[in-house]
């Protein structure tokens, strides 16, 4: 399975600052190609997961060096479905070779934002006063939280 079809199956967006807006709202705009698409998170659980190679506490790891260093999406994420570094264990675990096939994806998820912003846009004809707030990609336990209707997407190790 290619990098872009593994990333079309697992890749999936989420409004947090629905969930708790009050967090994050400081970053809104009303210019669809303004709208914040948060990719740090991704960056942030490849370089931690690097680390589990020669580490044998994966959820120590885990915790220190991806969810401590959390953007306000990812924090929010862990308060709202209870994201612990030991599910997130469980999940690598379970799924390893979905958690290593990440550090592939930032490319293929610019091009995806493309896309968004043009759907951004085109949302902005029907409901002119929209702002857009942040969008955070995450990394989750492989769940299928905010996975939306999709049922190609649930399941997935992205949010």
């Amino acid at each position: 399975m290619n990098i872009r079809h593994t990333a079309a199956i697992f890749i999936t967006f989420v409004f947090i600052t629905i969930i708790h807006a009050q967090n994050i709202t400081t970053n809104l705009t009303t210019d669809p190609q303004k709208a914040p698409f948060v990719i740090d998170d991704i960056h942030t659980f490849n370089n931690a997961f690097k680390l589990l190679a020669n580490e044998s506490d994966t959820a120590r790891i885990l915790q220190s060096h991806y969810l401590d260093k959390g953007t306000p999406g990812l924090k929010i994420f862990i308060e709202k479905y209870d994201l612990t570094s030991e599910r997130l264990t469980r999940a690598i675990h379970k799924h390893p070779e979905k958690y290593a096939s990440l550090s592939e994806i930032s490319d293929f998820l610019r091009e995806k934002i493309k896309i968004y912003r043009r759907a951004y846009a085109q949302l902005k004809n029907y409901i002119p006063d929209i702002d857009y707030p942040p969008t955070y990609f995450l990394v989750a336990g492989y769940w299928g939280i905010g996975c939306g209707l999709n049922p190609l997407i649930l399941k997935n190790p992205v949010i």
